[in-house]
């Protein structure tokens, strides 16, 4: 390792601080200031989830005093208690075509969520929920009866108790017992409005608005998972939201309420760089935000990043609108001063911690001394974005020396640090990000994966970022994506993804992923659609991606084929995947995804020759 390895001799992995001013490792949060503001924060949202009252909050500060990587620490928090809650961050709400009305801001934060993705798996987890909600029987009038329906479930009776079972096992379900016609999703979907009409309100008053669901927008996303009626669905959501600021302030607060009614958790926006609105679009801005708190939805709370100059001109007589938002929030707005020296030294001091090879030693807190923080800190004026770009050019030149048989010092000293500081706003040398992360990232990477608490929701992670690989890699004509294939006369099978491998002669492709923990065993009846698939000769060859071992039944049972192929995915293997797919936000590898790194990382998953 220490041959290749030119950070080895100073007991790191890697340069633990990032090359460029965008937020990295952003589990890691130091300075007393920056853990006060984060717990003021999460008071607010939980007052705004409790009171059912829509909130809004400044984080004021300068540039690089760490506002953006605060809000993401809190979005890392969050998806890390419920991976499930909504978290939109807009790098900022300035457009140059768009104004930030109603309709632009409803849109945007969707948008931000993953656009019509994030729809469609609110769906699948809003019927899941609403299902499970039903009275006994109720289930009954949405199972077809027609012949189809009763060749693949028997008696009536029957299917509707295995497809309640169904939905209750995994959401996604839904999905394919109503493109198989079990399901009938216009009746479906009427009960289910009935039922959300029981749980909120369904007329917009201004004194009812904070539990309003629109019920045709309701029923528009509960016909999503439906091929055709979902397509109908989705045109009919955009012309609706398009049409006034009215439909979309009601599009926006039955989104936010009928996540809560999914996630049990709050809806949380983050506007980052308000101060890049134009003079023009910050009345604009702000009246979207008045009518937001008058007659939005509850427990939805938006967290407003800005400058301290820009907070100032918001309250002058500039402007019409925002003095008045301004005023409702700026009895005690969270602020963020310059950091002081004892924080750099504890923040500096946990970014090198997270790489220390030596994790049962205190070593860490010795690379840099108090005496060359102090330096450090004083010239980047008490901003942790400049001091942790300073950490890392010393980290580099430190350890250029001892590759070049400076042995002496083994920690950065005042002489470093002042090197540093006058090679600060220079072109530093090449630096190359490798494919696969570090140890600490791939402990977050892992914790985040293994925290989602179902076989399925993780095989979702895994399925996303081997899409997006082979879409960047082999070319989005190639990829076919999720597909029932038939193997009999009466009988389908569904592949995770399928894709064509023009790698080898365009060959038929199909991945099915299991993702059980891996101390857990894949039994024989997981595989049972990779042994149909295979003995149907459909595709030219079958992957089983797992991420837990095989019993002995399933080893046994797939020998005997040759266009099968087992992969067993290891943590490493697991996290370089996430990592270079970029699927979970900030736990990513900070370089665009290129066809050439997409190639890299499916051949050397064995998933391309």
């Amino acid at each position: 390792m220490s041959s290749s390895n030119k950070y080895y001799p100073l007991m790191l992995e890697a340069n633990p601080f990032p090359l460029t001013p965008v937020p990295t490792r952003v589990w890691i949060l130091g300075g007393e200031s920056r853990v006060n503001a984060l717990r003021r924060i999460r008071e607010e949202i939980e007052y705004s989830f409790e009171l059912e009252e829509p909130k809004i909050d400044m984080l004021i500060g300068d540039a690089g005093s760490g506002k953006t990587h605060l809000a993401l620490h809190l979005q890392y928090l969050l998806s890390q208690e419920k991976p499930s809650q909504p978290f939109s961050y807009l790098s900022t709400i300035q457009d140059s075509v768009y104004r930030p009305s109603l309709i632009f801001f409803a849109t945007k934060v969707v948008e931000s969520l993953g656009g019509e993705a994030f729809l469609r798996e609110l769906s699948l987890r809003l019927h899941q929920v609403l299902i499970s909600r039903m009275a006994p029987g109720m289930i009954d009038e949405a199972v077809s009866t027609s012949v189809f329906s009763l060749l693949l479930g028997r008696r009536r009776g029957r299917t509707a108790s295995e497809v309640l079972d169904m939905v209750l096992r995994d959401f996604r379900s839904v999905s394919e017992l109503v493109e198989k016609g079990i399901l009938e999703i216009t009746k479906l979907a009427k009960i289910e409005v009935q039922e959300l009409s029981h749980i909120f309100e369904i007329r917009f008053e201004p004194y009812k608005s904070r539990k309003f669901v629109d019920p045709d927008l309701a029923k528009w996303i509960l016909w999503l998972p439906h091929s055709y009626y979902g397509g109908w669905g989705m045109k009919h959501i955009n012309d609706y939201v398009r049409e006034s600021d009215d439909n979309a302030l009601k599009f926006l607060t039955t989104i936010v309420n009928l996540s809560k009614i999914v996630s049990n958790a709050p809806f949380v926006v983050v506007v980052d760089e308000v101060e890049t609105l134009s003079e023009d679009n910050v009345d604009v801005f702000f009246h979207t935000l008045k009518r937001i708190i008058d007659n939005g939805p509850g427990g939805l709370f938006i967290l407003l990043l800005l400058t301290p100059r820009m907070f100032e001109d918001l309250k002058s007589q500039r402007f019409r609108v925002a003095p008045a938002i301004v005023s409702r929030v700026s009895s005690a707005p969270i602020s963020l001063e310059k950091i002081s020296v004892e924080e750099a030294k504890d923040i500096v001091d946990k970014y090198v911690k997270a790489l220390y090879l030596d994790k049962d030693s205190d070593g860490y807190t010795g690379m840099f001394p108090m005496n060359s923080v102090k330096l450090l800190w004083a010239n980047s004026g008490g901003e942790i974005r400049r001091l942790l770009s300073e950490c890392f050019t010393c980290v580099e030149i430190l350890a250029d020396r001892i590759s070049k048989g400076l042995t002496e010092p083994i920690f950065v000293d005042n002489e470093i640090v002042m090197e540093a500081i006058t090679k600060m706003g220079l072109p530093f040398m090449e630096i190359v990000v490798p494919i696969e992360p570090d140890s600490d990232v791939i402990n977050q990477i892992l914790s985040k994966f293994y925290n989602i608490e179902k076989p399925s929701e993780r095989s979702m992670v895994i399925e996303q970022a081997l899409a997006t690989l082979i879409e960047t890699g082999l070319g989005r004509e190639n990829f076919l994506g999720r597909k029932r294939i038939s193997v009999s006369l009466t009988r389908k099978r569904e592949v995770d993804l399928l894709f064509t491998d023009s790698s080898a002669g365009g060959a038929k492709v199909g991945v099915i992923i299991r993702a059980l923990k891996p101390e857990e065993t894949l039994g024989r009846s997981s595989i049972e659609p990779l042994i149909d698939l295979a003995e149907s000769r459909r595709l030219d060859k079958l992957i089983l991606l797992t991420t837990s071992p095989l019993d002995s039944s399933s080893q046994n049972a797939l020998k005997q084929f040759k266009n099968v192929k087992v992969l067993f995915l290891d943590g490493n293997s697991v996290s370089m995947l996430i990592y270079v797919s970029q699927v979970f936000r900030n736990l990513s590898r900070p370089e665009r995804l290129t066809p050439e790194t997409s190639l890299e990382v499916l051949r050397r998953l064995n998933i391309i020759d």
